[in-house]
């Protein structure tokens, strides 16, 4: 019922917004104003993205959804509803949550919340209610680099998608991302043990319900539903400890008071009872013995709060669990050396206990099966490993001892290493490990520290076959996990690099890709030049991309650090005044980050307030404004705790400016209502009002009280004391973005479209020094000292300005348009907001001047280069550019009003540009002569395609099809019930079609480009997702091709009379001609079809359909051998044709849009940040191994 209502009230949607339509274009024949047409472009967007979503595929409403759940509960569980029943309750009751947090549960260690936990996660009402259930164990021992691969694990499997992120609250925001994208997730974080362990999964919480288990209540939040977790009641601890074992009752109630109805030692107990019963033993004597050592502690009755009793109760019992082994008791104890949390493999274990003791392998599996028949270990179902409780580990490794623990781990060691391959060198070649079990790889270095060899590890950690081994088995969390153990100047750099790049370095299919992309990322610096030479000559062995140039995605180098978490663009952020932590605001709220470490602080999620506009920062940091968007408030926060005190109100528009007057008394805002409002930071009333002529966009206390502002073009200073306003000189086509004043109020800086406006404060009759080096500013900061200016801009370019000669001293090169940017108080980092939902913080003392200006805002859509490879040709939304494959330059630029949506060659002399309802046909060689092919009846048209002289479309309901030797009128094909025929004269279009064709005329006509440009990107959209049929064309214009619905007609061009009709089982997608020309390609929701072009007949392939289906762009190399493809998750990748094996991947820092194979394999990718050149090399992987 509520899929029907959704989508009956979209169609009433659509058919009012046509009516809304229809009256706009008759107001526009009348002399109406320009803003009609802005008007008529919200309307029109509107209705285009209804059309759009009605056009889109819908998803069946039977489909079932994918799951995932908790792992199982191991062995016996003994049911406690007194805690299922409110934890259930509290999960599934859907009140409000500021961080995504429903439940945690308390309690000491060996209380059951694991289990209980796991108990819950199985009940079928909360499968039912979190169709995805993800688990994530943490334990005391899990920090930095080790707790970010643990939520990293979870990315994944929610995902598919690993990230290489090295900072736990930077995984735990994109984990947050990931879950609130699926919908309904239940995030399961069990054994927490510190705040710093739980900052991050409060970070993912915010996409999901979190259930935590931790034995400190101190870290519950507030506003959380904490279920504490105590000792079993009288029958469900006699349930436990019996576990069906006929015992008497007497023995029984002793043995629940001595162990205190402790659901640990009620196991233990219990693993000594079944032991008894399965040898045939007395089970009442075995259970009086027991009693008998649990006794000897002290008092009858176990007390559960007293920590020291506890910890006793555990050595009885356990030592009860020894006495049944015997000499292999010391087997157990041995165990301790291993970390807590993990599964260690037993054929390692086997290994262990053969350096230990000489026992065989079947001895070892044995003995492991008779440990957690004792319940002294856990082990999965079908699991080779076993893993050890914390509390049983602690008494282990107590029990070992210091001395004992570093010559157990070094016994270990040595037997690893005698089973190297290869000679036995010192120090030992520890990358020669075998690839499993995967547990040495990850904890190797856990040993080696363990042993007392920490110049072993040292060395280790930065050995580049160490680290080139590790990072293609493991990622490159595993190797900062590494780098973290030491604090060497070089590991210390290369952790550095990782945390700047490390995302690009994931594990990648093959599994050597992923070495040269190390390769190719690797800065040319010292401390790398061992690492970046072994890396080179590793990735040398296999197929790989190298790139031609430098890459266009590498970050600039003074970049520090990159902060992630937000959902949208960051409008705003400002440091405190001891430089210790940064805030940063968007529209889904705030975000407290420590300054040095990156590490996510405080996150104040809004959903009443809408935090979009800025934020002030007082000058001692107390006290923070936030600009509400949606209610037109002011909210006010104190930086102590991070909760609101204030919350202004009295402005009727949105706020436009906020700043704190310079003795913070009081708090000064701007407002669409064309007021300036002076408030008392403490009462929140309004203490005077300044009418304006416009909104003031940006004001700044001066230290003298005056306030100095920006109100629509003109820059104004306000003296609330006496009440005069005080208007500067200004530039009347400068279009201001900002405002900012140097310390000691000398210099004020107005950031503009045409560049920045320096006004000297000491002399405000004079007109302002415009600084026209670098247009488009959007906003500007001063340096502490006050000697430096750093503007930012739309294209993503940050400049620092020298105050004393008001010239450029250095450039940095972002990701996204600037939106603010905020100085460290001793001026030694540079924060910048950005448009691309990151917080980047820069070292300004590494700014270079000669970087090159760039734009990030024109993303290259398509690529397409002739067959013959002397040209190269992409689109941006409205500009064609030709670049020379040989210098990897531009050669020649064509600007259009209109946007372009798809390119193709036509020979090696043109280039055919579609449009939105015609073809341009430029000379290759010249861009600005060219000749227009125009449909009739000037419809819309799409799908493209060309071969020989041939140039085809299709407008929806028929083909077109231009000659451009003969330039003659062109021909029309329609379908019709018996196949493709040809048309005498085109037919009429849809109404729908009509309609947004006149609505594109009317939008050309306006002399606004952005505004064309937003309807013609729209438009394609639109265009795109209506359903016209794929075109495909010979390579010699002989046949052409025609998609119609579930069969493609193939006719041939010369008489126009049928060829072939193709059957597919579903809706073809699209036509593409490959392997030139002898193929052509079909593919639909459920596959991808291929046919012969000389037979007609099916085709077979290599490639997985999937390779083609999800791809961005797909291409085939020249000589038909290699695919090539771009997908979203930003990486390249080269496929063989005759195996359909994955050959290299590479994955870039931007979003890949198009690919493109030129003669001798060079290979060109397009997207975000421009064009990428590689070229492809086979390798050598028959050259001897390292």
């Amino acid at each position: 019922m509520t899929t029907r209502r959704s989508q009956v009230a979209v169609a009433a949607s659509a058919t009012l917004l046509n009516i809304a339509v229809a009256v706009a274009v008759n107001l526009l024949t009348s002399s109406w104003s320009w803003l009609i047409f802005m008007i008529l472009a919200l309307l029109s967007g509107a209705w285009i993205g209804v059309e759009g979503w009605r056009a889109a595929p819908k998803r069946p409403g039977g489909q079932r959804r994918e799951h995932a759940t908790a792992p199982e509960v191991e062995g016996s569980f003994v049911p406690r509803p007194e805690l299922t029943t409110p934890l259930v309750r509290a999960l599934l009751g859907g009140r409000s949550r500021k961080v995504g947090i429903t439940t945690m549960l308390t309690g000491a260690g060996g209380f059951g919340k694991t289990t209980l936990a796991l108990a819950v996660c199985a009940l079928d009402e909360v499968q039912a209610a979190f169709p995805w259930i993800y688990w994530v164990p943490v334990g005391q021992e899990m920090t930095g680099a080790a707790l970010a691969a643990a939520i990293n694990d979870i990315s994944e499997r929610a995902d598919g998608q690993r990230p290489g992120l090295t900072s736990p609250e930077q995984a735990g925001i994109r984990l947050g991302g990931i879950l609130k994208d699926k919908g309904r997730c239940l995030l399961v974080v069990d054994d927490v043990w510190t705040p710093e362990q739980l900052r991050p999964f409060l970070a993912a919480g915010r996409g999901c319900t979190l259930l935590v288990t931790t034995r400190f209540s101190e870290l519950l939040p507030a506003g959380t539903d904490p279920v504490k977790v105590d000792q079993m009641s009288s029958p469900q601890a006699r349930n436990l400890v019996a576990g069906g074992i006929p015992l008497p009752t007497e023995l029984s109630d002793q043995l629940l008071d001595l162990t205190g109805r402790w659901p640990l030692a009620l196991g233990l107990a219990n693993g000594v009872l079944r032991r008894a019963a399965r040898d045939g033993a007395d089970v009442a004597e075995s259970a009086k013995r027991l009693v008998e050592q649990l006794s000897r502690l002290g008092p009858v009755a176990l007390d559960v709060t007293d920590a020291a009793r506890r910890t006793r109760t555990v050595a009885a019992t356990l030592e009860s669990s020894f006495g049944l082994l015997g000499a292999r008791r010391e087997r157990v104890v041995e165990l301790g050396i291993f970390p807590e949390d993990t599964e260690i493999p037993l054929e390692l274990i086997e290994l262990y206990w053969q350096a230990t003791a000489k026992l065989t392998p079947d001895e070892s599996v044995e003995l492991c099966r008779e440990l957690a028949d004792l319940s002294l270990v856990s082990q999965r179902p079908g699991s080779r490993g076993l893993q050890l409780h914390d509390v049983i580990r602690s008494y282990l490794r107590h029990e070992c001892g210091a001395g004992r623990m570093a010559w157990l781990n070094t016994v270990l060691l040595e037997a690893v290493a005698a089973r190297l391959p290869g000679p036995d060198t010192r120090p030992i070649s520890w990358w020669r490990l075998p690839d499993s079990p995967e547990y040495l790889w990850r904890h190797l270095s856990y040993h080696l520290a363990g042993a007392g060899r920490q110049d072993e590890v040292t060395a280790l950690v930065t050995e580049p076959q160490w680290v080139i081994g590790k990072l293609r088995k493991l990622g490159p969390v595993a190797v900062a996990e590494d780098l973290a153990l030491v604090g060497t100047a070089d590991a210390t750099e290369l952790s550095r690099f990782l945390d700047q790049l490390g995302h690009l370095l994931t594990p990648t299919l093959p599994r050597n890709a992923v070495v040269n992309a190390l390769a190719h990322r690797l800065p040319e610096k010292p401390a790398f030049a061992e690492l970046r030479k072994a890396a080179v000559a590793e990735a040398a062995r296999f197929p790989r991309l190298v790139s031609a140039q430098p890459l266009r995605d590498l970050p600039d180098p003074a970049l520090n650090r990159v902060l992630v978490g937000h959902d949208g663009g960051v409008v705003g952020c400002s440091y405190s005044q001891a430089g210790d932590w940064l805030v940063s605001g968007a529209y889904d709220g705030l975000r407290v980050w420590d300054a040095e470490r990156g590490q996510l602080l405080h996150l104040i999620a809004d959903t009443d307030h809408g935090f979009f506009s800025g934020l002030t920062l007082s000058a001692n940091g107390r006290l923070l404004a936030v600009e509400g968007s949606d209610d037109k408030t002011l909210q006010v926060f104190e930086t102590a705790g991070w909760h609101p005190v204030k919350t202004l109100t009295g402005h009727r528009s949105w706020l436009t400016s906020c700043c704190f007057s310079a003795d913070e008394r009081t708090v000064i805002t701007g407002s669409d209502d064309k007021t300036l409002r002076i408030w008392d930071a403490e009462s929140g009333r309004p203490v005077r009002t300044f009418k304006t002529e416009d909104s003031v966009e940006a004001c700044v206390a001066l230290s003298d009280g005056r306030i100095l502002g920006v109100e629509g073009w003109r820059a104004k200073i306000w003296d609330p004391s006496s009440g005069d306003v005080t208007t500067l000189p200004s530039t009347r086509s400068f279009d201001p973005n900002g405002l900012a004043v140097s310390p000691g109020n000398r210099w004020a800086a107005i950031p503009g479209d045409q560049g920045v406006a320096v006004y000297d404060l000491e002399w405000l009759t004079r007109p302002p020094r415009v600084l026209h080096h670098h247009p488009e500013l959007t906003c500007a900061v001063f340096s502490p000292d006050g000697g430096t200016l750093a503007t930012g801009s739309r294209n993503g370019l940050i400049v620092l300005w020298s105050t004393a000669s008001w010239r450029p001293t250095g450039k940095i090169l972002a990701a996204s348009e600037i939106n603010e940017l905020a100085f460290s108080p001793d001026g030694s980092v540079l924060a910048s907001a950005g448009d691309d939902a990151t917080v980047r913080l820069w070292n300004p003392a590494l700014a270079q001047l000669d970087r090159p200006a760039t734009s990030v805002n024109t993303t290259i859509q398509i690529c397409r280069a002739d067959r013959a490879g002397t040209w190269f040709a992409v689109a941006t939304d409205s500009a064609i550019a030709i670049y020379d494959p040989k210098s990897m330059r531009v050669q020649e630029r064509l600007e259009f009003t209109d946007s372009v949506s798809m390119l193709e060659p036509v020979g090696t002399s043109y280039l055919a540009a579609q449009l939105i309802d015609q073809v341009v046909i430029c000379e290759a060689d010249n861009l600005q002569a060219s000749r227009t092919l125009e449909h009739p009846s000037e419809l819309m048209i799409s799908g493209l395609s060309t071969g020989g002289d041939l140039v085809a479309v299709t407008d929806g309901r028929q083909v077109v099809v231009w000659n451009i030797e003969t330039w003659e009128p062109p021909v029309f094909l329609r379908i019709g019930p018996s196949g493709l025929h040809k048309a005498e004269k085109p037919s009429r279009s849809s109404r729908r079609i009509r309609i947004l064709r006149g609505l594109n005329r009317l939008a050309r006509r306006t002399n606004i480009r952005r505004l064309r440009l937003w309807f013609a990107r729209r438009l394609r959209v639109a265009i795109q997702r209506s359903g016209f049929p794929s075109v495909g064309l010979a390579r010699d214009g002989k046949w052409i091709a025609v998609a119609a619905h579930d069969e493609v007609l193939v006719t041939s061009t010369s008489t126009w009379e049928p060829v072939a009709k193709l059957r597919t089982a579903g809706t073809v997608n699209g036509l593409g001609v490959l392997l030139e020309g002898s193929r052509l390609v079909a593919p639909t929701d459920e596959r991808v079809y291929y046919w012969n072009t000389t037979t007609w007949q099916a085709a077979e392939a290599h490639i997985d359909d999937s390779v083609l289906t999800t791809a961005n762009d797909v291409d085939v190399s020249l000589d038909g051998s290699f695919v090539a493809t771009v997908c979203d998750e930003h990486t390249v990748r080269v496929y063989g044709w005759d195996t359909g094996d994955r050959l290299t991947e590479l994955r870039l820092d931007d979003d890949l849009t198009g690919v493109d194979w030129l003669p001798k394999n060079r290979l060109a990718v397009v997207g975000k940040n421009g064009v990428y050149w590689f070229d492809f090399l086979s390798g050598s992987e028959d050259s001897p191994a390292r």
